[in-house]
Parts: C-alpha cells; structure tokens; sequence
C-alpha cells in the first residue's frame, strides 16, 4: 500500500501512542504515552519535543515511552507551585509513584537534562539508566551555559544547531528581533520561557 509518513493508507499511524491528563500533586499534567516494552520516562527540553516526534517513536520501538509535559508547558498546569530546579524533581519523582515508572530509564534533553540528572542525585533508586542529551545546568568551566532570554533568535539558532539549513533554525534566522515573530510563535514561546525562569 502508499506510504505517506511512515503510516499505511487507512490506518492510525500512531496507534499506541495517546493523550492522557494526570494530577500529580494538584498540578494537571498532560502525558503522551507510546510504544510496547518496558517503561521509559522522557523528560523534554523547552522546545519542540514536548510533542511527540520522530526520536520519540524509535523509542517506542523499545520502549513505552511516558512524555510528561513539565508544569508551565503544552496544556501542563502547576508552574505557580515551581521555585527551582528541586520543585521540578520533587514533581517528577511523584509523577514517577502516580504512574509506576519507579526504577525506569529516565531520558532528558536540554532543560529536561537538567532534571533527569537532578533526579538520579537525589534519588538514585529511581533511575534505572540516565540518558542526558545536551543537558543544561551541567557546570563546566570550559563550556558556561549561553544567555538564553535576552537572545536574539538568529543568535539562539547559531548557538543550538550544527545544521542552520534546520526548519527550526532556518524559522529562528528568518526573525532578526523579539517584535518580528509572528504572534501565534511568540506566545507560545513567552509562556515556556516564562517556565524556564521560574528555574
């Protein structure tokens, strides 16, 4: 049969993966839940992978994978309850007990590295492997974390892509300032920036 997107003409292409809303501690969480095998949590960086992507379906190969939107993102509430990164495990390792993903692999990218990483220090027992993708919060003297909210997008993107032939790089290099980006990009954007410097 025609192949469009990796799904057969006439059916779900993503079957196993859905929508779901959890309260974790009074805070509604929205989850992306995929794949068959053992669990696996997926803690996502302030950008696009708090949609489900292509990364994510490889993993759900393996693995049921359990994207929870961090609070402040996608339709995640709960960020007035977060003061710093310590809010942040605390919410996961409950997220963790309210969905049996105890003792899982832990996956973090970016700002969700950060987390990921915070959560194997402070509860080792609840990482069963950590997988940290450029993981931000990570001190290094050789490479200090770039200024991130005063940033022009075009800078943002030479900083954060190999390839600026990216979409997402070519989208950031197309606005020179703040006032340039189209309002249904910038509100969005505001709101997970907001989020990220309540940390």
């Amino acid at each position: 049969p025609a192949r469009h997107g990796g799904a057969r003409r006439g059916r779900n292409p993503d079957p196993m993966r859905e929508k779901r809303s959890l309260d974790v501690g009074g805070k509604q969480i929205r989850m992306l839940v995929g794949g068959r095998g053992p669990g696996l949590l997926y803690l996502h960086s302030a950008s696009a992978d708090v949609e489900w992507l292509d990364a994510h379906e490889r993993l759900a190969a393996r693995f049921t994978v359990h994207l929870p939107a961090h609070p402040g993102f996608a339709d995640s509430t709960g960020l007035d309850d977060v003061d710093d990164i310590l809010d942040l495990v605390l919410h996961y390792a409950d997220l963790q007990d309210a969905c049996g993903l105890r003792g899982v692999p832990v996956v973090g990218t970016s700002f969700g590295g950060w987390i990921a990483a915070e959560l194997a220090a402070l509860y080792p027992e609840r990482v069963g492997t950590l997988v940290l993708v450029d993981a931000l919060g990570l001190w290094l003297d050789a490479e200090p974390v770039a200024e991130i909210f005063g940033t022009t997008p075009p800078e943002l993107a030479r900083r954060m892509f190999h390839d600026q032939q990216h979409p997402i790089a070519a989208l950031m290099n197309a606005f020179t300032t703040i006032s340039a980006i189209p309002e249904e990009i910038a509100l969005p954007q505001m709101k997970v920036m907001e989020a990220v410097a309540k940390v």
